[in-house]
């Protein structure tokens, strides 16, 4: 007759209990789903609640606890090391090199060379009158008041027109730009920024050779003085600007 094993009323009581007790521990060290004033939202556990002037966390996984400022290098919502650097000061603003002139003036020789290049442009209109006079004496009043307004014009002109140039004619290279000032009667200003500069080449006609001068022209791609020119540098100072500005081409 075979033998059946038979639990007594007591043990499995016993049993249960303990089940049901390993089952409310397990429950217990659940992480909860949601807590109050959730609305809904799962998480592993709720906010840890603040204190009067507490500030609030950067969102940095693992670079702060709650309440604690920023680390250095970071901004809210990014990561340590992404902020974004501020460029550097660039020099001289445009306002303010148009407030003023440039530094440089060019060589004093130039003013030579200027008043050389006026007197040839008036043996014309005076070898004209001279002329004039003589193929027809019959209008000597008419012809000494040519000869006279003709010789003043031309003074004025040769003593006035080089000073003024000297005065006016100026330049100046800064970290950022060429600025370069010209005229006479008139006053012409160009700033042209260093990054648009595309070619440096030096010129000497037959008056600046005389005159051991040169001429500095600036080629760029850009804005409305594609080409920019400083007349009457000396030797040293055009071999100044041209190296200045050819590593920039």
């Amino acid at each position: 007759m075979a033998e059946h094993d038979v639990m007594a009323p007591d043990t499995a009581h016993v049993a249960d209990a303990q089940a049901e007790s390993v089952r409310r521990v397990i429950e217990e060290l659940r992480p909860p789903e949601s807590w109050p004033g959730a609305g809904g939202r799962k998480s592993v556990a709720p906010d840890v609640p603040g204190w009067p002037g507490q500030r609030a966390s950067t969102g940095d996984l693992g670079g702060s606890w709650p309440g604690a400022a920023p680390a250095k290098g970071s901004s809210k919502g990014k990561p340590v090391g992404t902020a974004r650097r501020r460029p550097a000061p660039a020099g001289d603003g445009v306002a303010e090199l148009k407030a003023r002139s440039p530094k440089h003036h060019v060589s004093r020789a130039a003013r030579g060379m200027w008043m050389l290049g006026a007197l040839l442009v008036w043996i014309l209109p005076l070898l004209a009158v001279c002329a004039w006079m003589v193929l027809d004496a019959a209008n000597r009043p008419a012809e000494l008041i040519a000869f006279g307004l003709v010789v003043v014009l031309a003074a004025g002109h040769l003593v006035i027109m080089p000073l003024m140039r000297y005065r006016l004619h100026r330049w100046e290279i800064t970290p950022d730009v060429l600025y370069v000032q010209s005229g006479w009667l008139t006053r012409t200003r160009a700033i042209v920024g260093r990054d648009s500069i595309r070619a440096v080449e030096m010129h000497a006609g037959p008056l600046a050779q005389v005159f051991g001068l040169k001429t500095v022209v600036v080629r760029t791609d850009s804005g409305p003085a594609r080409t920019v020119r400083i007349d009457g540098l000396g030797p040293s100072a055009s071999a100044h600007v041209r190296d200045e500005l050819t590593p920039a081409v």
